[in-house]
């Protein structure tokens, strides 16, 4: 994990992740995916979405990657889910060619929320 939480930090200097990743954040993704290691489905916006929960994400993804695992992605529970989930997609299409990790360009990207047909339309046509 630590090794590709350097990498993480390396594949984009300019936001500062190494004060901006939560380390709490970070043990807590690395001990649910040793108990779920193919059911890897980290909630991502308990600090900072894009500068904390989706870095840790993508560190625990690679390591059970690099083991033989096959993590889910993540998922977003607040905030503006199309921005985020176009975002998000950019930073796994980002680090899966950094870290030649093609899979992690496949991680899924799960959506909850006050979820209904009306809001599920709005955030598939923006």
């Amino acid at each position: 994990v630590l090794k590709y939480r350097q990498k993480v930090i390396d594949l984009w200097p300019s936001e500062n992740l190494d004060s901006m990743m939560n380390v709490g954040e970070l043990a807590a993704f690395t001990a649910f995916a040793q108990t779920f290691p193919n059911a890897f489905l980290a909630l991502v916006d308990t600090y900072d979405t894009l500068c904390s929960g989706v870095p840790n994400a993508l560190v625990v993804s690679a390591a059970l990657l690099e083991c033989g695992y096959h993590p889910r992605g993540i998922r977003l529970d607040s905030g503006d889910l199309a921005y985020l989930s176009r975002e998000v997609r950019k930073l796994f299409h980002e680090a899966a060619a950094a870290f030649e990790m093609p899979d992690l360009g496949r991680l899924k990207i799960a959506a909850s929320n006050d979820l209904n047909e009306v809001v599920i339309s709005s955030v598939r046509d923006e």
